[in-house]
């Protein structure tokens, strides 16, 4: 038989290697078909090796399970940079697309 059972989702981002031309403001965007969290933003400058967040987001979603707790159908999400720079504006890049329920290691 064929469940859904909804999920708490945790990610915990620690740091981003990013090298900028001037002072800016960064942030991580997760998206998840309309659901979206944010890191905090963080300042980051030209000297900068990589910005420091040590920051967890969370985003509920629900997973369709099969009868033995696995899930079934795939659960696309993204994690986007997002970079403030007063001259240029709001830039964003993708980081990485991955499957939620790729993480579902264990019967629920």
């Amino acid at each position: 038989e064929v469940g859904q059972k909804e999920f708490l989702i945790d990610i915990q981002v620690r740091f981003l290697k990013i090298k900028v031309d001037q002072v800016c403001e960064v942030k991580i965007k997760w998206s998840r078909s309309k659901k979206i969290a944010y890191t905090k933003s963080q300042i980051t400058k030209p000297e900068d090796d990589a910005v420091l967040f040590d920051q967890r987001f969370q985003i509920m979603t629900i997973l369709k399970l099969d009868d033995q707790g696995m899930p079934i159908s795939e659960k696309k999400s993204s994690l986007t940079v997002v970079i403030d720079e007063k001259e240029i504006g709001i830039c964003e890049f993708l980081m990485t697309d991955f499957n939620l329920a790729e993480y579902k290691t264990h019967r629920l």
